[in-house]
C-alpha cells in the first residue's frame, strides 16, 4: 500500500521549478480528520481539522460536508495521501518478513483475531522496516473507489521515512517528538537504527511529560545528550514548550526543506513545524 509514496510522488520542490502537482494530504482518526491541501506553486492552500459528531456518516460524506472533497477531486492532475491514525500497529524487519505469515505477525502483536484487515507498508531506514497495522478493510474499499489513485498508509509510516531520510546519519541518540489532535508520536533513533517508537493517546500536556520520561527511562537516555526534534501541533513559548526546554538542552524544530511553502504558511498563522507530519508524504 505505502510504495506508492516512493513511486508516484513528485514531491513539493523541483529544482529549478517552481511549479508542481496540487497535494492533499489527509490524516483520518477515529473521530477526528486533520487536512492540507498545496497548490500547484507549492503552497498552502488551506489546513482544515474536524470531529466527527455524527457516526451515521460515512468517512466520504464526513469528508465531503467538511472538506467539500468532491469538488477538490476534480484539480487536475492532483496527488492525494490518506494517513491512518490506528493504534494496533507492529514492525518486523524486512529480512524475517514473510508475506504468507503477515496475519500471523499482526495476531501476535495485537492479540486479536483474524480478521483479513492487516495491511503493510515499507519504512526505508537502516533496518529496512515492515509497518504491520489493522484497518477495516471496508475503510479501505470505499476510499480506493472514491479516490482510485489514492495513496493510503498507517500515519507513521511518511513520518519515519522523512525524518530518518534528514537525520538518519546522525552519530547522535535524535528523538521525534510529533503531536497531532490526541496523539503523541515518539521515535527514537541512534546512529540510524529505530530504537523506539510509539503513538500514545494524551488527554493533558501532563500526560505528553509523562510519555517522553517514560521513554526516557524505559530507554535509559541521558535527556541532556538526547538531541530533541519536535513537530506538529506545538506552540513556541507554550507551558508544554517550556517543560521540553527545561528538560532538553538540545532541541530544534522538524524542517520542512521548501521556502515557498514555509512562506505560505505564516500567511495562515501557523509554522512550518507544525504541519510536519502532513507534508511528509511529499517530501
Amino acid at each position: 500500500m505505502g510504495e506508492k509514496i516512493e513511486a508516484k510522488s513528485k514531491g513539493i520542490y523541483i529544482p529549478g521549478n517552481k511549479t508542481s502537482v496540487p497535494k492533499l494530504s489527509l490524516l483520518l482518526g477515529k473521530d477526528s480528520f486533520f487536512c492540507i491541501h498545496i497548490d500547484p506553486h507549492q503552497r498552502l492552500s488551506f489546513y482544515k481539522t474536524g470531529q466527527k459528531t455524527s457516526f451515521k456518516l460515512s468517512v466520504i460524506e464526513w469528508l465531503e460536508e467538511q472538506i467539500e472533497l468532491t469538488k477538490l477531486l476534480q484539480e487536475s492532475q492532483l496527488e492525494v495521501w490518506v494517513g491512518l491514525i490506528q493504534p494496533h500497529y507492529t514492525f518486523v524487519p524486512v529480512p524475517y518478513y514473510r508475506e504468507e505469515h503477515r496475519d500471523l505477525y499482526a495476531q501476535r502483536a495485537f492479540y486479536l483475531p483474524l480478521r483479513d484487515s492487516t495491511w503493510t507498508d515499507s519504512v526505508t531506514t537502516r533496518d529496512y522496516l515492515k509497518v504491520l497495522y489493522e484497518a477495516d478493510r471496508t475503510l479501505f474499499n470505499v476510499l480506493h473507489e472514491y479516490i482510485p489513485d489514492v495513496s493510503c498508509t498507517h500515519f507513521l509510516t511518511p513520518l519515519l521515512r522523512r525524518f530518518y531520510d534528514q537525520f538518519g546519519d546522525y552519530d547522535k541518540t535524535i528523538c521525534l517528538a510529533n503531536v497531532r489532535g490526541n496523539y503523541l508520536t515518539l521515535a527514537v533513533f541512534r546512529e540510524g537504527k529505530l530504537l523506539f517508537v510509539n503513538l500514545f493517546e494524551w488527554q493533558k500536556d501532563e500526560d505528553i511529560y509523562y510519555y517522553l520520561a517514560l521513554m526516557i527511562n524505559q530507554l535509559e537516555l541521558d535527556p541532556r545528550a538526547l538531541l530533541m526534534y519536535l513537530g506538529g501541533e506545538w506552540l513556541p513559548d507554550s507551558e508544554r514548550h517550556k517543560w521540553v526546554r527545561r528538560k532538553f538542552r538540545q532541541w530544534k524544530w522538524t524542517h520542512v526543506p521548501n521556502h515557498l511553502f514555509t512562506a505560505s504558511v505564516k500567511k495562515h498563522d501557523l509554522m512550518a513545524f507544525q504541519l510536519y507530519d502532513l507534508v511528509c508524504p511529499f517530501l
